[in-house]
């Protein structure tokens, strides 16, 4: 008898979630996710793959004023780099991180200046795109070019450079992980923790 309240439980729940997903269809309602860049600061995501290693070293932060529509670099050197940019229209945001009912909107930042070059790196039509999944928060900056469908912000192949918000970025040093010093910072980091 449980068994039986159980499956018409199950059955009822299925049926509420097709006429919910049916509604919205009908009605025009997307049931995709939208994540935009916040403005901030974030620091590069060393752990994030290295498709662009040689900026993934040369590269300390990036702040977003979305009020002045604008963005800065700064390099490990201390020196920035400043570019202006645009949002795309949502209705060209593409689409990632999709699940049987959904996909996320991935908000996409047109950079000004082109070739953007960082350190040793030139992206050429760089665009910094908002990654899915929604969490957690993470930018990819990137040459414009095929990106979502069944994937992420950043395709296989492509030269991708990660940030992460200040607060939550695995980077937690302004130094490169291979100096000296950001050695020593992590060496008693960890007898810190012990």
């Amino acid at each position: 008898m449980a068994r039986a309240g159980a499956k018409v439980a199950r059955t009822k729940a299925g049926l509420v979630l097709v006429v919910l997903v049916a509604v919205a269809l009908l009605t025009g309602c997307s049931l995709d996710r939208w994540v935009e860049v916040e403005a901030g600061g974030y620091a590069v995501d060393r752990e994030m793959g290295t498709a662009a290693g040689a900026a993934a070293l040369e590269v300390r932060r990036l702040v977003v004023d979305r009020k002045a529509g604008q963005m800065v670099f700064t390099l490990i050197d201390g020196s920035e780099v400043t570019t202006s940019f645009v949002s795309r229209e949502r209705t060209a945001w593409p689409e990632g991180c999709p699940t049987n009912i959904q996909s996320t909107r991935m908000e996409v930042l047109e950079i000004a200046e082109d070739p953007l070059i960082l350190g040793s790196t030139a992206f050429d039509r760089p665009v910094l795109v908002r990654d899915c999944p929604a969490e957690p928060v993470r930018l990819v900056l990137r040459q414009d070019g095929e990106m979502g469908g069944a994937g992420t912000a950043c395709t296989f192949g492509e030269m991708c450079l990660y940030f992460a918000p200040e607060l939550t970025a695995s980077a937690g040093t302004d130094r490169p992980p291979h100096s000296a010093e950001g050695c020593e910072l992590a060496g008693r980091r960890a007898r810190d923790r012990s």
